[in-house]
């Protein structure tokens, strides 16, 4: 038997007047007084007169949304439905103001779409998030606010809304905020990681391989993205979630690089916000980030696609030993540089040697990695690392704080346009205008005030200290 929409609002608001022992204060949808807009729907402000209010959208026939409050805060139960429907969307517990208990939400088709526990407005317990059809996705456990225990997340092997074709696809543990993976399961329903301890491969969009191997529920081992022609797209080696080594690759298989580390600092945590789910985005649980510093070690070298190598050498603890080369694209050495002896030789691409220095600075200002980033007629300048793959850059700098590279040049050529010459004395660079403009008339000078493989800083100092006609022979 049907029963008319009129005859289930009476016996509903009949029952919630007989619960609560009052009438039902009566609100129309939108009514800000009331009412704030999130995520596209009103609901009713955190602090009211005590009563049982219920918003209407249209007429008073249907319920938008209803909810007591007791001592000018939620208590009870906050049912919201959906829109011209007696159909409860989701039903929320509250304690004093604050959300207890469970906060359940459902599909349209009546499935449920999640199940979460608070305590005092803190995720605690029991946590279920499905598909929209229904289908399970993952469950787990909160602990004030933080994921513990066991999770285990599902998936369908056939893409289908068959409930019955979901499978378990991994388990994890949390301890401390970490996250250790204990067991997985192929796409085809077989075991692949026992205890923590197997490999994964999986296929992300069709294109890359990734085949990942894993030791005590942490990255350990090697992970390698193949392409779909089988070649390797880039290959890291981890140990206990640490990346130690990567090697890239171009396209055809040939190495791109090969860099090393290690980790010498202590590991710090952070805890940060983090969505439950991406569709439940008015929901968070506290995530516990672990950072660690990553710090150069052992040999590195990169090559062009040619298969000639852009550079060569060794790390120890993060700083630069031995003998380090860079080359130009056609093999020629463009820079020799001694760290034992502190001596360095740049030639140009015909093997003729340009310059013989006493310190790594002028190589790291025209080395390919390193380029001006700010205007010049400031307090301070940085150089920052970019990976342009090509010899010594062509600058053209705007003193509205704009930088053109024009062309690149070789190793040991004028780098500046003919306003400007550059030259580096000591830890000091000095900029001398050939031709007066408005905004600069007078040699800058900037001294290095610190370098490392990221960024270079440099400080302006008085140019009256430099001798200006050192520069001019001195300059690139």
């Amino acid at each position: 038997m049907q029963i008319s929409t009129s005859i289930l609002l009476f016996s509903l608001t009949l029952s919630l007047t007989q619960a609560f022992g009052q009438k039902p204060v009566w609100i129309k949808e939108g009514n800000p007084k009331y009412m704030y807009k999130a995520q596209g729907e009103w609901l009713f402000k955190d602090s009211l007169p005590d009563g049982h209010y219920c918003s209407y959208d249209d007429n008073k026939k249907f319920i938008s949304v209803e909810v007591t409050f007791l001592h000018g805060k939620k208590e009870g139960i906050e049912n919201r439905y959906f829109s011209y429907s007696p159909e409860k969307y989701a039903i929320i517990n509250w304690h004093n103001g604050k959300k207890n208990g469970a906060e359940t939400n459902f599909n349209g088709n009546g499935t449920v779409s999640y199940i979460l526990n608070f305590k005092e407005d803190l995720l605690n317990g029991y946590c279920e998030v499905n598909w929209s059809e229904g289908e399970k996705k993952y469950n787990g456990y909160y602990k004030m606010g933080y994921r513990d225990s066991v999770w285990t997340y599902y998936d369908n092997s056939n893409k289908s809304n068959d409930t019955s074709d979901y499978w378990i696809a991994r388990q994890y543990k949390y301890v401390n905020g970490k996250e250790y993976l204990l067991s997985a399961w192929n796409k085809n329903g077989r075991q692949v990681l026992f205890n923590g301890t197997g490999s994964l491969e999986s296929t992300d969009y069709d294109s890359f391989t990734n085949v990942n191997n894993y030791k005590n529920g942490l990255k350990n081992g090697k992970w390698i993205e193949t392409n779909p022609d089988g070649t390797h797209y880039n290959e890291k080696t981890y140990k206990d979630n640490l990346l130690v080594k990567e090697i890239e690759y171009y396209d055809s298989n040939k190495v791109a690089s090969i860099s090393e580390w290690e980790y010498n600092s202590p590991e710090k945590v952070d805890t940060i916000k983090s969505w439950v789910d991406t569709y439940i985005t008015d929901i968070f649980y506290n995530e516990i980030i672990f950072k660690n510093s990553p710090v150069q070690n052992g040999h590195w070298v990169s090559y062009y696609e040619n298969g000639m190598k852009i550079y060569e050498g060794d790390y120890n603890h993060g700083k630069r030993i031995g003998t380090w080369t860079w080359n130009y694209k056609n093999g020629k050495q463009r820079i020799i540089a001694d760290y034992a002896n502190n001596t360095w030789q740049h030639f140009d691409t015909a093997g003729s040697v340009q310059s013989n220095f006493s310190t790594e600075y002028l190589t790291l200002l025209t080395d390919e990695f390193w380029f001006l980033n700010q205007r010049l007629d400031t307090s301070t300048i940085i150089l920052t690392k970019r990976n342009t793959k090509t010899v010594t850059p062509r600058f053209i700098f705007h003193f509205d704080g704009q930088l053109e590279i024009n062309s690149f040049l070789e190793c040991g050529k004028d780098i500046a346009q003919s306003q400007n010459l550059y030259s580096l004395i000591a830890d000091t660079l000095v900029i001398v205008p050939l031709k007066e403009t408005k905004n600069q008339s007078k040699p800058l000078a900037f001294k290095i005030i610190s370098a490392t493989d990221e960024k270079i800083i440099m400080k302006r100092v008085d140019s009256c200290e430099i001798d200006i006609s050192t520069a001019k022979k001195g300059s690139r």
